[in-house]
């Protein structure tokens, strides 16, 4: 009869014991939870301040730019406005110069929003991609382009420096064949005056 009631007693412990670990891995999941809520409030209000400043940043960086764009339009508008007074034209060379500053910055001030988005994941990534990939096809060619020229140049200079050579080699063979010719015309001399003496002397 004892040993019945103790196998009872164990098992009613047994279970006390696992009801009391439920309860508190059911507290430790409350607060984990909590916790977690904590940190997801946390670091979202972290990133959040991390993207007004990146935000604040780059509209700072488009400001800038449109100054920096503004200044550079400045003197033409400034000489444009003294041609207008003085009732001059502009030369071709001018006109095209100005017109072709003019597209470039238009076009820089269109693509800076596209270029530096003002959100941390653009509204059309592809697109973004598709306007970077033809500003480095661009930035790609004008160094091929500077890449072909200085190789143009090298070729141009070895070209100058081979005709150097020559140059210098033909100059050289004539002033041996002019020393040489002028030994000869004094040794014939030479010969001649000898015979003369001969023939006087005989």
């Amino acid at each position: 009869m004892q040993q019945p009631e103790q196998e009872l007693s164990l098992r009613q412990s047994a279970i006390e014991t696992r009801e009391q670990q439920l309860e508190m891995v059911q507290l430790d999941g409350a607060r984990g939870r909590e916790a977690i809520m904590r940190e997801r409030h946390s670091i979202e209000a972290v990133r959040r301040t991390v993207r007004e400043e990146r935000c604040r940043q780059r509209r700072q960086w488009i400001h800038q730019i449109k100054e920096m764009n503004a200044r550079v339009l400045e003197p033409v508008r400034l000489l444009a406005e003294e041609r207008k007074k003085k009732c001059e034209q502009a030369t071709a060379k001018e006109d095209v110069a100005e017109r072709a500053l003019a597209a470039d910055i238009k076009m820089i001030e269109e693509y800076l929003p596209k270029l530096i988005s003002l959100e941390d994941i653009p509204v059309n990534p592809e697109e973004t991609d598709t306007i970077r990939r033809q500003f480095d096809e661009v930035f790609t060619q004008g160094e091929q382009s500077h890449l072909a020229s200085a190789e143009e140049e090298q070729a141009r200079k070895e070209r100058l420096g081979r005709g150097l050579e020559v140059y210098r080699q033909r100059m050289l063979d004539e002033y041996v064949a002019k020393k040489n010719g002028k030994l000869h015309d004094a040794e014939a001399t030479e010969r001649h005056l000898s015979s003369v003496v001969d023939q006087v002397l005989n």
